[in-house]
C-alpha cells in the first residue's frame, strides 16, 4: 500500500464519521465503546497476547493435581 493509498483511506474514514449526524456519532462511540470492554478479559492477553495466559492457566492447572 503506498502512501497515497493510506492518506485516500484516512480523508474518507474522518468525512463519513464528520457528516454522521450527532445522534449517530453518540451512539457510535457508544457501541465501540462496549465492545471494548467485552474483549478485555485480561490484561495480561491484552498486552502480551495469549502466551501468558496460556501459562497462567497450564501453571494454575498443574498446581491444583498435586
Amino acid at each position: 500500500m503506498s502512501g497515497n493509498d493510506i492518506v485516500k483511506y484516512l480523508t474518507t474514514e474522518i468525512v463519513k464519521y464528520a457528516e454522521m449526524p450527532k445522534e449517530e456519532r453518540e451512539q457510535y462511540k457508544l457501541e465501540k465503546k462496549a465492545k471494548k470492554k467485552e474483549s478485555q478479559f485480561f490484561l495480561s492477553s491484552n498486552w502480551f497476547g495469549l502466551v501468558p495466559f496460556s501459562l497462567h492457566v497450564w501453571l494454575k492447572r498443574n498446581n491444583h493435581r498435586r
